[in-house]
C-alpha cells in the first residue's frame, strides 16, 4: 500500500508546484505507451489517486477500458463508498470518511483480511462536509470507472435529491429510520428515482393520510411503518418479494391479494409475501375465505427437502442419489447452535440451515423457517439438541455428502477433528476457535494427517511453549494466534499468499531473513500478503 501513499503524496507535490510555477513530476511525461501500461497495472486506489491529479491525468485514465465497478454508498458508523471489481470477488475498497484524528494524520491507508478476503481502506479526514466531499468522489468514480452506482443507503436526507439528479435508475436503495420527515420526499422518491431491485424504507414519520395507489416497480420491497401502502399498488406491481410492516391492509385485503395470486391474473412473479397487520376475532376466517389449498406433490429441488426425502429410507436415499445434483458447498459452524450451512452454485443469493438448539421442548421439532434481507433468502431446518448433536451432525453431513456427492468446504468446531480427519482428510477451510485444542498430539495430528488447501485458521491453544513445527503448512492462507511454535524454516520453505502471524516468537533478524528471501525471488514466490505480530527486542 506505500504505493498509494506516494501518490497521495504525489497529488500534493503536483499541486504545490503548480501554485509556484515550479517545475513538475515528469509521471505525465512518460512516453504515452508506457504510461497506459503503468496505468492498466494499478489497482483501484491507484487509479482514483491518479486521476486526481489534474484534469489532464484525469483525461488519460478515462481512456483506459476498466472494468465496471460494483459502486455502493453507506453509513456503517463511517460514511463510506465501497468498491468491488468482479474479477476479485474476495476484494473489497473502501474510502471511509472519519474525524477520529487530527486532520494531519490523514490520508490513512489499512487492510484488513480474513482468509482469502481482503478489504483495503483509503481513510480520509471527515472535515464537517463529508456529505459533499462524498458525493463528489462518487461522480469523479463514476465517470473515470464508467460504472454507475449499484446500492445507495440514504443516511442523509440531502442525498435523495443529489441522487434523483445524479443517477435517477438504481439497482438497490435503503432508506433509514426517520430520514424522510415529509410527504413530498417521498412521493418525489416514487416519481423520479426508479429502483430495479431492492427498495427498503425504515420508518417515516409523515402525514397518516398520505397514500400510495401505483405500484412500486423494484424486484423487492422491504418497507416498514407502510400504512400509506395500499391494496392497488401491491395488487397491481411486478414484485416478486414484498416485506411490509405496521400495515393498515385488512385481512379481506390480504385475502383479495392470495386469491388474485392463486387465479393468476395478478402478481405472476410473486414468490415471497410477508404481512404484518393488526388482527381481529374475524380475521383468521376472513383471511383464507374462498382459497384453494393444494398439496406440494414433487421434489422442488431444494436441499432441504432433498434430504428429507433421502432420510425416510434405504430405497428412498438410493432415488436421490441417482439425481446428478449441482454441488453442495457444505460448511460446518457452532457460532451459537451446531449448524450445517449449505449453497448452491446457481443460487448466490440462496442459504439453507441446518440448525440443533434446545430452546424449546422436543415436541415442537422439527421446525421450518425463512428469514429474508432483499434479495438475500435463509432457510433453517431446525431440529431439537438432544444432547448429543455433534455425533447427530456428522452423521447427517455424511450423509448429505453421500447424497450430494460434495465434499465439506468449511468446519469450524473442535470435536469434530477426528472425524474430518477419517471422513474427509482433504478440506478446504478450518477454523479453529480459542482454547480449543489443549494438547500438542492433537495439534500434530492435524499437521500430519488434515491437508487445509485454501485457509487454516487458528486461535489461541492451550500447548506446551517447548512445542515447535518447522515443517512448511501448505495453506494458500494462515492465520495463527500465539504463533510461538511456528519457526522460521515452517515460513521459509511453505508456498503460502497470506501469513498472518500473533504472538510470534520470530525475531527482528527472522523476519529481515524472511523479507531478503522473498525481495531475492528465492523463497516465499506465492506471498502476497505477510502480518507478523512479535515482541521488538
Amino acid at each position: 500500500m506505500n504505493f498509494h501513499y506516494f501518490l497521495w503524496q504525489l497529488t500534493s507535490a503536483v499541486q504545490a508546484q503548480i501554485s509556484k510555477r515550479e517545475k513538475r513530476f515528469p509521471l505525465l511525461k512518460l512516453p504515452r505507451v508506457v504510461l497506459l501500461e503503468c496505468i492498466e497495472n494499478m489497482d483501484v486506489f491507484e487509479i482514483i489517486l491518479f486521476s486526481l491529479l489534474s484534469k489532464r491525468a484525469k483525461s488519460i485514465a478515462k481512456r483506459i477500458c476498466w472494468y465496471i465497478l460494483d459502486i455502493h454508498l453507506t453509513s456503517e458508523g463511517d460514511p463510506q463508498i465501497w468498491l468491488k471489481l468482479p474479477t476479485h470477488p474476495g476484494l473489497d475498497f473502501v474510502i471511509d470518511y472519519n474525524k477520529q484524528y487530527e486532520s494531519f494524520a490523514y490520508p490513512g491507508f489499512q487492510s484488513s483480511l480474513k482468509g482469502p478476503s481482503a478489504v483495503h481502506y483509503l481513510v480520509l479526514h471527515d472535515n464537517g462536509n463529508c456529505i459533499e466531499d462524498m458525493k463528489q468522489m462518487v461522480e469523479h468514480i463514476c465517470e473515470v470507472f464508467r460504472s454507475p452506482i449499484s446500492d445507495i443507503r440514504i443516511f442523509d436526507e440531502s442525498l435523495i435529491e443529489w441522487i434523483i439528479k445524479f443517477q435517477p435508475t438504481i439497482g438497490h436503495l435503503w432508506i433509514r429510520d426517520g430520514i424522510i420527515s415529509s410527504v413530498n420526499t417521498l412521493d418525489r422518491i416514487f416519481k423520479y428515482l426508479k429502483v430495479t431491485e431492492h427498495f427498503g424504507l425504515q420508518s417515516t414519520p409523515i402525514d397518516k393520510q398520505f397514500q400510495i395507489a401505483e405500484p412500486i416497480p423494484a424486484r423487492s420491497i422491504f418497507v416498514r411503518n407502510s400504512f400509506w401502502l395500499t391494496l392497488p399498488s401491491i395488487l397491481n406491481g411486478t414484485n416478486s418479494h414484498i416485506l411490509v410492516y405496521d400495515s393498515k391492509l385488512t385481512s379481506k385485503d390480504i385475502n383479495t391479494i392470495l386469491k388474485e395470486w392463486q387465479k393468476g391474473s395478478k402478481l405472476r412473479h410473486l414468490e415471497f409475501l410477508e404481512i404484518e397487520f393488526v388482527q381481529d376475532h374475524t380475521s383468521h376466517s376472513e383471511l383464507l375465505d374462498g382459497l384453494k389449498w393444494t398439496e406440494s406433490d414433487g421434489n422442488d429441488g431444494r436441499p432441504t427437502t432433498v434430504i428429507l426425502f433421502s432420510l425416510l429410507s434405504k430405497r428412498t436415499k438410493s432415488f436421490a442419489k441417482l439425481i446428478r445434483w449441482n454441488l453442495l458447498d457444505i460448511h460446518m459452524t457452532s457460532e451459537g447452535d451446531p449448524q450445517i450451512w449449505f449453497k448452491l452454485p446457481n443460487a448466490p443469493g440462496l442459504d439453507w440451515v441446518i440448525d440443533y438448539n434446545k430452546q424449546e421442548e422436543a415436541s415442537v421439532y422439527p421446525v421450518f423457517q425463512s428469514s429474508l434481507k432483499g434479495p438475500s433468502a435463509v432457510h433453517y431446518l431446525v431440529l431439537h439438541n438432544n444432547g448429543n448433536c455433534i455425533d447427530d451432525m456428522k452423521k447427517m453431513v455424511e450423509h448429505i455428502c453421500e447424497v450430494f456427492r460434495s465434499p465439506i468446504s468449511d468446519i469450524r468446531e473442535e470435536s469434530l477433528i477426528e472425524w474430518i480427519i477419517k471422513f474427509q482428510p482433504i478440506i478446504r477451510r478450518v477454523w479453529i476457535c480459542k482454547d480449543v485444542i489443549s494438547s500438542v498430539k492433537t495439534l500434530d495430528r492435524m499437521f500430519k494427517s488434515l491437508k487445509v488447501t485454501e485457509v487454516f485458521g487458528l486461535g489461541p491453544i492451550l500447548t506446551d511453549e517447548a512445542f515447535q513445527v518447522t515443517e512448511p503448512i501448505p495453506s494458500r492462507c494462515i492465520s495463527f494466534w500465539k504463533s510461538y511454535w511456528l519457526t522460521l524454516p515452517s515460513i521459509l520453505n511453505g508456498s503460502n499468499s497470506h501469513i498472518f502471524l500473533y504472538d510470534s516468537n520470530l525475531t527482528a533478524k527472522d523476519i529481515n531473513t524472511l523479507l531478503m528471501e522473498w525481495q531475492m525471488g528465492a523463497k516465499l514466490q506465492n506471498l502476497e500478503f505477510l502480518k507478523i505480530e512479535y515482541v521488538a527486542r
